[in-house]
């Protein structure tokens, strides 16, 4: 797997990883988010990463295995930290909004 297909495909992973966690997020009230994110990202990530693999026909050796849990870390994070700066950047958004409306 090469640097650009890793990129798209933590793209792909990290918005479907943010998905997830915010659907989870609804469902669970006394779980940890970033823990959320962790398993939700090792899980979409994984499996991007895999289904992949399997329909290219790349064979599953050592270096793809570390490749496919450094996309599910990756996939975490990336939602993790993405969402809460979408979130705070529409915040912003709507304050200057709310100024200029005074």
């Amino acid at each position: 797997m090469n640097g650009t297909t890793f990129l798209i495909l933590l793209t792909i992973s990290s918005i479907v990883t943010g998905l997830v966690t915010e659907v989870w997020k609804k469902f669970t009230s006394n779980f940890p988010t970033n823990l959320e994110a962790l398993i939700s990202g090792l899980v979409v990530g994984g499996t991007t990463g895999f289904l992949f693999m399997y329909f290219n026909q790349i064979a599953f050796n050592v270096p793809n295995i570390i490749v496919l849990v450094l996309l599910g870390i990756a996939s975490s994070f990336g939602a993790t930290i993405g969402f809460d700066k979408v979130k705070q950047a529409v915040e912003q958004i709507e304050e200057a909004l709310a100024y200029k409306a005074d």
